[in-house]
């Protein structure tokens, strides 16, 4: 089954009974709220935008980066109207099809564990298997006590909206190479993303929190430039920053260098 939206592609060759998913209808949360989850996918999100079935996790993530791609393309055409707007494909590989595939450039690997920008390809990469552990709040870089709040549905979009937030980068500067950078920008631009997600009506009660929680879980520790992206309140005061200013401009300090405390 493949999943097109735009220029987003879905592959999904191998069954869904390789990461344990039942397919069954979602019971219903509190009230008459239904709610997308990793267990059972095949429900309809309570919010006009995302009202739409989606009977897989690779549909989902495809409805969220339709989202993240559509509102970055108005923002970069209503900034300036000169240069093309971002442009991505977007791969959401099913358990073990990211391996041994060149989705990236001959120079980066992929696999199950890595969601990866590749601007050699203008690809995004966002394996299902890594976006079902988001979901779940079972990825962490740190060893910090989790924060008081659970991941959720929301948390795999962080996930898709920073990856493509990479590709929107290249607006401020092409010449960041310290990973840290990199990082809190994305983080930054995510929470722009967002803002505009709660200026449209289309943020849940819970959807913060959710980002909150994996904005800590993602942030490390590490005294390596090329492995360290940012402590859990560096990152998360990244997202706050963007989410805060609502404006590409509002994350002007982050690309140029600025990480905060």
């Amino acid at each position: 089954m493949k999943i097109r939206f735009r220029k987003m592609i879905v592959l999904l060759l191998i069954p869904l009974m390789l990461i344990n998913w039942s397919g069954a209808p979602a019971n219903a949360a509190s009230g008459s709220e239904q709610k997308v989850s990793p267990e059972s996918v095949s429900v309809v999100h309570p919010n006009t935008v995302w009202a739409v079935e989606m009977p897989t996790l690779g549909a989902y993530l495809s409805h969220v980066a339709q989202d993240v791609e559509n509102y970055w393309i108005k923002v970069i055409n209503d900034r300036n109207g000169i240069f093309p707007p971002p442009d991505a494909e977007f791969y959401f590989p099913m358990r073990g099809e990211s391996m041994g595939l060149v989705l990236c450039d001959p120079y980066t690997s992929t696999d199950d564990m890595t969601a990866i920008f590749c601007p050699y390809l203008s690809r995004v990469i966002v394996p299902q298997v890594l976006a079902t552990m988001y979901w779940e709040g079972t990825y962490k870089r740190n060893n910090d006590p989790s924060q008081p709040y659970p991941a959720g549905d929301f948390s795999a979009a962080i996930l898709v909206a920073h990856e493509f937030s990479h590709a929107v980068e290249t607006y401020f500067r092409n010449d960041i190479t310290l990973l840290r950078t990199k990082e809190l920008l994305a983080d930054c631009l995510t929470g722009v993303w967002t803002k505009s997600m709660a200026q449209r009506n289309q943020l849940e009660g819970n959807d913060l929190y959710e980002a909150m929680r994996t904005l800590h879980d993602v942030g490390d520790y590490s005294k390596l430039p090329t492995v360290h992206r940012g402590t859990p309140s560096q990152r998360y005061a990244a997202f706050t920053t963007g989410y805060t200013q609502g404006t590409m401009a509002g994350c002007t300090s982050y690309a140029n260098g600025y990480a905060g405390n």
